[in-house]
Formats: structure tokens, C-alpha cells, sequence
């Protein structure tokens, strides 16, 4: 931890000696403008009537307090909309605060909550394997997500222990799904969460002779 503490002082010179600021720099900056200067703040409220927060789920302390201090409490014309997932929150490790979504209506009460629990694109099946995982967050926003869609296919769970696994239990799946002869590869499709996870996938399937276009 010391060997950590030495390069960001590090760090933070050589930032200071070319006038250069990072992410989180910027935000502590416009925070600490925001709070001290009042005319610099009464500006940006009268620029920023109505803000909208999308992906409210990933925004992290810093950005919450930003947004108080812009946040015109008054009646006159203003509104203040956020949106987001607290079932979708993924950026923890980024420094996102999923209590800023959860605790929402204790911040503004004045504040109302739409939940919109129709899901348009899942099966039923789909829907219900994502509501039993849910279950088990010890800290959610309750909401029971519906669907007028078909009923669908059971669910398959593969365990894998590592991401060439992964990538062959894969292989071995789409190959089932060819030779049982109710598919072609133009109606498979292989979805990850970022591009550096297709890399592997894509080797795989090159030594297996799986088309990838």
C-alpha cells in the first residue's frame, strides 16, 4: 500500500505540473466550485432548468452531490428526472453507489416513483430465471417484471472455470443446435458484455470451424 500511495503522490505532481486533471478531478473541482461560489452556482441552475439522469444506478457519490447542488428546489419551471436499474447496477468497482438509486425517494421525498415492469423483449422463461437470481439481493427496489410474450425455452446454465471452457461449452451448444436440425448458425447469436470478452470466444471458434458472420 505504500508502494501505492508513492506513485499517485506521484501521480498528482506530475498532473499538477501540466495543468492536467483526470475524471475524478473534475468532479471534485465542480463540486467544491459549486458549493463555495454561489453566483457560479445560481448560474448553472438558471442554465440547467431540467435535468436528466440516465443510468442513475452507475453514478457515484460525487456526481450524487453535483446534482443536489444544481437541483433547483423551486417550482418555478423546473424538474429534475432520473432513470435507471438498480437490478442493472454493475460499476461498483468503478466507484458507483447503487444507494443512490435505492435511496432515492429518502433524498427527494417529494419525488414520485414509475416503475415500468412490462418487459417487451424476453420470454416468460427468461423472465422468471432473472427474478429468481434477484431474489437474492439483500438490497433491491421490489418489482415484479411481467411479459405478454410467449412462454419460451428452459433456461440452460452452463458452469465453466475458466474462459476457454466457457468458450467450448459454447461451441459444443451451437453445435447441438445445428445438428438437430431446427437451426442454422445465421439464427444463433453470442452475447457478452464487452468487446474484450469476444476475443477468446472468437479463437475458439475459429479452431472448431465455427462461423462467426
Amino acid at each position: 500500500m505504500l508502494k501505492v500511495a508513492n506513485v499517485y503522490e506521484a501521480y498528482d505532481r506530475e498532473k499538477a505540473k501540466k495543468m492536467l486533471m483526470d475524471f475524478d478531478d473534475l468532479l471534485v473541482e465542480v463540486h467544491k466550485l459549486l458549493a463555495e461560489r454561489t453566483e457560479v452556482r445560481e448560474k448553472w441552475r438558471d442554465v440547467f432548468k431540467h435535468l436528466l439522469v440516465d443510468e442513475f444506478q452507475d453514478t457515484n457519490p460525487a456526481q450524487m452531490e453535483i446534482l443536489r447542488l444544481l437541483i433547483n428546489d423551486s417550482t418555478n419551471g423546473t424538474s429534475f428526472f432520473a432513470v435507471g436499474d438498480d437490478w442493472q447496477s454493475i460499476y461498483g468497482f468503478t466507484g458507483a453507489s447503487v444507494g443512490n438509486i435505492l435511496n432515492f425517494k429518502e433524498t427527494f421525498p417529494a419525488g414520485e416513483q414509475f416503475i415500468l415492469s412490462l418487459n417487451y423483449r424476453s420470454s416468460r422463461k427468461i423472465l422468471q430465471a432473472c427474478q429468481n437470481l434477484i431474489r437474492h439481493n439483500e438490497r433491491k427496489i421490489e418489482k415484479e417484471l411481467v411479459t405478454e410474450n410467449e412462454e419460451g425455452e428452459d433456461v440452460i446454465i452452463l458452469e465453466s472455470s475458466s474462459e476457454e471452457s466457457e468458450a467450448l461449452n459454447v461451441v459444443n451448444e451451437i453445435r447441438g443446435l445445428i445438428e438437430s436440425g431446427r437451426f442454422s448458425y445465421k439464427d444463433i447469436a453470442v452475447l457478452y458484455r464487452a468487446n474484450f470478452q469476444s476475443r477468446i470466444v472468437e479463437e475458439v471458434f475459429s479452431q472448431h470451424k465455427i462461423p462467426t458472420t
